[in-house]
């Protein structure tokens, strides 16, 4: 692209620019975090009990629970066809 190079500092990083979260319905969505690290999974505190006890969630985890006993099961026939 012909840019010359950038070194990035990731413990020390700026938010210059922001988002009205509140527009669409979220606070803090789009807030940057002053350094680069892992963090743990927030779908917790995203999604409230109202939320997983749903129809059309119940109905998202009944098909995920399907696909992987599914895809469990070719797993150990193919495990057994090779041993076998």
């Amino acid at each position: 692209m012909g840019e010359a190079p950038h070194d990035h500092d990731l413990q020390r990083v700026e938010q210059v620019t922001f988002e009205d979260d509140l527009e669409y319905g979220f606070r803090d969505l789009y807030t940057i975090r002053a350094r680069v690290e892992l963090q743990p999974p927030q779908w917790p505190r995203v999604y409230d009990d109202a939320v997983f006890q749903s129809g059309p969630w119940r109905t998202i985890e009944s098909v995920a629970q399907f696909w992987k006993l599914y895809l469990e099961s070719k797993a150990s026939s193919s495990l057994g066809a090779l041993q076998g």
